[in-house]
């Protein structure tokens, strides 16, 4: 099965080694038939629940709004996007600090947030939140003064023990509370038929064949250490979407080459009668 995996830039180490153990899977996984259609019904009682009554608009194939003023909900390829365009002022760094919610209330604004208007797919699962923080510069000095900062929840999709790793959904909170922008990439998904899986041991065989990807684009690798492995479900590569959400091995670690170190990613298919998918 000569396959590249997942991502398109890969390079090749002179080794590729295992620092753990092989998790236990399964014989069979399901593989899952994907919709990514959301109608125009669909997105119009989407508005509906956000209180966004205006004229259904669409642009470039595929790509429908609805909403020209400052609340606005879309829709392409699957993924939902609620963005809040009111205008906000630079504000100090004290006023943010003071203003801006713990953690712990963003996560309870994004949950009423997602809940109240009927926007939780089945299967979200909290997962982690992070911010973003914004800078001018100030003075002769060029000093960065904070003059905004939001927060990301995010959640991930569970298929019984095994993750979506490519579902996305997370709700931006900014400063007060008030939640600027949601994004949904959650497609639905129907059985397709069981197949018959490779174990780790083989996949891990594949990658060594496959090469590693790189993202800070480590020009000659020397040797890739593998940290995590994980059996999980992805629905599209970096470049294409798949008619199927199919299972694939995940492989995380670390890779070194002149004196520098760089994290490395990369699936490998777990069905070979669907390797031809991501390659």
């Amino acid at each position: 099965m000569p396959i590249k995996g997942i991502y398109e830039r890969t390079s090749q180490p002179a080794e590729v080694a295992s620092s753990i153990a092989f998790p236990m899977v399964p014989e069979k996984m399901v593989v899952y038939k994907v919709n990514r259609n959301i109608s125009e019904n669909e997105l119009i009682q989407i508005a509906n629940n956000l209180g966004i009554s205006d004229d259904l608009s669409k642009s470039s194939p595929g790509f429908i709004y609805i909403g020209q003023d400052i609340y606005q909900i879309s829709s392409y390829k699957g993924t939902i996007v609620y963005r809040n365009r009111t205008s906000l002022p630079g504000y100090s760094p004290d006023y943010i600090d003071t203003h801006l919610p713990s953690d712990v209330d963003a996560r309870k604004i994004a949950d009423e947030f997602l809940d109240q208007h009927n926007l939780r797919p089945e299967g979200a699962v909290f997962s982690s939140t992070n911010h973003d923080i914004g800078h001018f510069v100030s003075g002769d000095n060029q000093v960065k003064v904070k003059n905004s900062e939001s927060i990301n929840v995010w959640y991930k999709h569970w298929v019984g023990e095994y993750m979506i790793l490519t579902d996305k959904l997370h709700v931006v909170v900014d400063v007060h509370g008030e939640v600027r922008t949601m994004f949904r990439e959650w497609p639905a998904y129907e059985p397709y038929k069981e197949f018959a899986i490779i174990g780790p041991e083989e996949a891990f065989g594949y990658l060594k064949e496959a090469g590693v990807f790189i993202p800070s684009g480590m020009k000659t690798p020397e040797k890739a250490t593998v940290t995590n492995i994980s059996l999980v479900y992805i629905d599209h590569t970096m470049t294409d979407d798949l008619d199927y959400l199919i299972p694939v091995y995940y492989f995380q670690g670390e890779v070194q080459g002149n004196g520098t170190s760089a994290t490395f990613y990369q699936c490998i298919p777990a069905t070979p009668e669907f390797a031809a998918e991501i390659t």
